[in-house]
């Protein structure tokens, strides 16, 4: 009968093998939560980038009509320019807030949203200031944190909102 050496057996324990399972569970562990976390930041970075482009492009549009407008009354609520078309015929333009976004009614037609539903404007004011040229002041601020008042993502300033002010002057009072 022959005796087995164990020092000439190949292969590998259970115990062998539960602890490399055990070590590699917990890397793997290890893995998948920073890439949770990372991928949590990269979709929260878009988020925020979106909301700023929003906010942003809503700025960019009052602003060009600011500045090409003759005339700006601002009640509270409702900001109204008188704008004058190629032919020197003026048409009104008023942007406002509806809800939680900012509306424009170019010339009587129906308002149409300048920034998206998905994201809550939560002030949106004018301050004027008269002369020539009539200086305009115009401040969005918008909302961003989720209906759970958990906070998606921080803003510029490191708020749970995005702030944006900008001035602009009537450059349709001149008459060139």
């Amino acid at each position: 009968m022959e005796v087995l050496n164990s020092k000439k057996q190949l292969g590998f324990t259970l115990i062998e093998l539960m602890v490399a399972m055990t070590i590699f569970s917990i890397v793997a562990l290890f893995v998948v939560d920073i890439y949770m976390e990372t991928s949590k930041s990269y979709f929260n970075s878009l988020s925020n980038r979106s909301a700023q482009q929003n906010v942003k492009i809503a700025m960019e549009t009052i602003t060009r009509y600011v500045k090409q407008s003759s005339r700006a009354d601002w009640d509270g609520s409702i900001l109204s320019l008188q704008v004058k078309d190629d032919d020197g015929n003026p048409y009104p333009v008023i942007f406002q807030k509806v809800g939680s976004s900012i509306d424009m009614s170019v010339n009587g037609l129906p308002l149409q949203a300048l920034t998206s539903d998905d994201l809550p404007i939560t002030n949106f004011s004018v301050n004027y200031y008269a002369g020539v040229p009539t200086i305009v002041n115009i401040t969005i601020i918008a909302d961003i944190t989720e209906k759970d008042n958990r906070s998606k993502e921080r803003g510029i300033a490191g708020d749970d909102m995005i702030k944006m002010t900008t001035s602009t002057a009537l450059k349709a009072q001149y008459n060139y």
